[in-house]
């Protein structure tokens, strides 16, 4: 009943944005309503866009360091449901010809049910993390499908809670942006399936992260309706380390797992 009641608030994002994300999301979909709502005249002129609401079955495996508290941390995928408390997550793309655009969304609240033990007694430790992603992507087509160049951003809000047994509680949260260039590959196997490849490095604009990267390998399977099913896994890694109230805030991460989403094309 509890993974039940879990499973069920998937989908319900209950976080206060920041000044900082909230002028990157109104840019973000003032962007995406340009793209989408511009009327076109000729058909090789019309833009081709995708909607596929996902989920991310991720592990955690790192080191996190608030003030006085250091430590590993170690949370397998297989765990996640248990340790999900609610979540979000979108992605999105359009193409036209050689062009495309392409944005992704990800909220999810996290709370381990693992302890870990560093000064200060066993520690409990919650994750609530928003990462917002966009980019452009120059496409060449090959025999069966298209290889390309994407360039982009990406927006991290993380928020980090560690409860020491002996110390009292330690919550942080900051946010920055990320810039990153990458590959992108799209190969058809055959009538109904595919493949679609990324992989993109980065770091920080301004103060962003010391660096990150992030790969990606999904199988998409096309049904009747013309919509996909797709499976696949993804793995995105951050180094990011700043001072907070005097205090050392540093993460090292990388969030690794299945990947399965509807595609709406």
């Amino acid at each position: 009943m509890k993974t039940l009641r879990k499973l069920l608030r998937v989908g319900a994002v209950e976080c206060t944005a920041k000044p900082f994300f909230k002028r990157f999301l109104a840019v973000w979909v003032v962007g995406a309503a340009m793209v989408f709502g511009v009327p076109t005249s000729r058909a090789d002129d019309n833009w081709d866009f995708a909607v596929a609401p996902y989920l991310w079955s991720t592990g955690v495996d790192g080191d996190l360091t608030l003030g006085p508290v250091a430590r590993d941390i170690d949370v397998d995928f297989s765990d996640f449901v248990d340790a999900l408390d609610k979540g979000a997550l979108v992605h999105v793309e359009a193409h036209k010809n050689r062009h495309g655009l392409f944005g992704d969304l990800v909220f999810m609240s996290l709370e381990p049910d693992v302890d870990f033990s560093p000064v200060g007694g066993d520690t409990d430790a919650d994750i609530d993390t928003v990462i917002l992603e966009t980019g452009y992507l120059y496409k060449f087509p090959s025999k069966k499908g298209f290889y390309g160049i994407e360039v982009g951003v990406r927006y991290w809000d993380l928020e980090l809670s560690l409860k020491p047994a002996l110390l009292p509680d330690i919550k942080r949260s900051t946010d920055w942006l990320d810039g990153f260039i990458g590959y992108h590959i799209k190969r058809g196997l055959n009538d109904r399936w595919s493949f679609v490849g990324r992989g993109n490095i980065g770091a920080g604009v301004s103060d962003g992260s010391d660096s990150t990267w992030s790969l990606q390998g999904t199988f998409l399977r096309e049904l009747n309706n013309g919509n996909s099913l797709a499976i696949g896994l993804k793995s995105l890694s951050i180094d990011f380390d700043d001072t907070i109230r005097n205090a050392p805030f540093e993460v090292d991460i990388n969030f690794q797992g299945l990947v399965i989403g509807y595609v709406f094309d």
